[in-house]
Formats: C-alpha cells, sequence, structure tokens
C-alpha cells in the first residue's frame, strides 16, 4: 500500500519532467514516423533531466503551466525516465502505453495511458493527460 501511494506521487509529479534531446514533438508523414516521434516528445517530456523550456514545448498549452511545471520538477526522482509500451495514432491524435521508471523498476504494477496531440505539425503531451497527473498529486490544473 505505501509503494502504492509513493508510486501514484511520482506518477503525478512525472507529469513535469523530460530527457534530454534533439528535435521532439515534430510532424511526420507515415504512420511510424508519427509513432517514433510521438515516443520521443514522451520519453523526453517525462525524463528528469529535460530542461524547463524544453518541457514546456512539449505541452499542449505548456506556457499556461510554467509555473507548476517549474514547481512538480523540483520534486521529482532525480533518475526518472519513461518507457513508451505502444503508440495509436488516429486523426491528429494519439493513445500512448507507457511505464514511469525510477530505480530500474517500473513505478506501477500496470502500463499508463495518456494522450499525445499533434498541433501546429508538432507532436505534444496533452494537457489532459498533464492536468490528471496533477490532479492525482493533489494539485489543480
Amino acid at each position: 500500500m505505501r509503494r502504492a501511494a509513493a508510486a501514484v506521487s511520482v506518477l503525478a509529479l512525472a507529469a513535469c519532467g523530460g530527457a534530454s534531446g534533439g528535435a521532439q514533438g515534430t510532424s511526420t508523414t507515415s504512420p511510424a514516423q508519427a509513432k517514433s516521434a510521438i515516443a520521443s516528445t514522451w520519453t523526453t517530456f517525462f525524463s528528469a533531466s529535460t530542461p524547463l523550456s524544453t518541457e514546456i514545448s512539449l505541452l499542449q498549452n505548456g506556457n499556461r503551466h510554467e509555473a507548476q511545471i517549474q514547481a512538480l520538477h523540483k520534486q521529482m526522482p532525480a533518475d526518472l525516465s519513461a518507457r513508451v509500451v505502444s503508440v495509436a495514432v488516429s486523426n491528429g491524435q494519439a493513445t500512448v502505453t507507457y511505464d514511469l521508471i525510477s530505480n530500474g523498476q517500473p513505478l506501477l504494477s500496470s502500463h499508463s495511458t495518456g494522450k499525445a496531440v499533434l498541433v501546429a505539425g508538432r507532436w505534444l503531451v496533452s494537457e489532459g493527460t498533464f492536468c490528471s497527473l496533477v490532479t492525482l498529486a493533489g494539485s489543480s490544473c
């Protein structure tokens, strides 16, 4: 029970992270390229090592959530990362199944699911996914 509570807190706090990398989230033409871009966006956003400016750029309406991202990011585990299990793309949106990893282990016993959206030619973590995770942490979005 205690591990589950900690996992929910870390899962919610993970909404602020991302991994370092190049140009993430760009639009692509083929389904395989779209899935690759979405996976890259997802792993970058949910990694503790991504700079704040990059995190903001990978979140739908990220500028609205800058202060919240910054505050939550300070509480994340230093080794937080994401592993994308699958991506299903349909009509400018995608369902992303993923695991959040800390200390080399998934934080939850089952996969998590979120949404990515195509905005101005870039795949971004949806604002709804971010807000759901923030709500789990006990904050409002």
